[in-house]
């Protein structure tokens, strides 16, 4: 019986202590992962559906931003991703995913649009698929984006910003923003690693679901 009890009152809630403690550490860690690169640039663009649509759709959300280039070899690889985490927020209404349109020929626009559809990523009020003149969406990613150009920490944590990019033609990073529209973090969505970062702080920047409080129940007299 005192082995029984000292395994109820130490043991136990020890070991709890132990991996509630380890699991708010790595929190921390994940959460230090995160700065505030700049503030998400204004625009005006228009979605799949013709409606205009401004960066204040990503007010008080978790949004991944993502630019999107036709016949690139890539591109399916980013889309597969990108339908993943969809698939996995979707039911989050803190979370919005936005795909833009970066140097699609005007004949080609309803292919863009056609993604939706493809990758199943078709709840219009939580992803947005948007385009524009391609001058005007190549000026909001030099300008309000940038490209990232090398790692600030031996960890690959953070990145200093480039205007000037690898390859003019295509983009491969996703964008984390956060509730204040202010953009935490890139992410290249070829390294599977950087991606499952990404996932992480996604999850721990939504918060936690209110739930309601267990109620407890009387057995019913017989």
């Amino acid at each position: 019986m005192g082995l029984g009890l000292l395994l109820f009152l130490v043991i136990l809630p020890g070991g709890s202590w132990y991996y509630l403690q380890k699991g708010l550490d790595y929190q921390k860690e994940l959460r230090s992962e995160l700065t505030t690169y700049q503030e998400l640039p204004a625009f005006q663009l228009t979605d799949a559906d013709g409606k205009l649509k401004d960066s204040s759709i990503f007010s008080g959300k978790i949004a991944v931003l993502t630019f999107v280039t036709p016949d690139v070899i890539d591109q399916p690889k980013q889309m597969e991703v990108l339908s993943k985490l969809y698939d996995q927020f979707d039911k989050k209404d803190e979370s919005r995913i936005a795909v833009f349109a970066l140097n699609w020929p005007t004949e080609k626009r309803s292919v863009f649009k056609s993604l939706a559809d493809k990758y199943n990523m078709n709840n219009p009020n939580k992803c947005f698929f948007l385009t524009g003149e391609n001058e005007v969406v190549q000026q909001l990613l030099n300008q309000g984006f940038k490209w990232p150009a090398e790692n600030k920490e031996a960890e690959g944590k953070r990145f200093t910003l480039s205007s000037t990019p690898q390859n003019p033609n295509t983009y491969p990073y996703f964008i984390l923003v956060d509730k204040d529209r202010k953009i935490i973090n890139y992410y290249d969505f070829k390294d599977e690693a950087r991606v499952k970062t990404m996932v992480e702080h996604i999850a721990i920047s939504i918060p936690l679901e209110k739930r309601p409080k267990p109620r407890l129940q009387r057995e019913q007299e017989k």
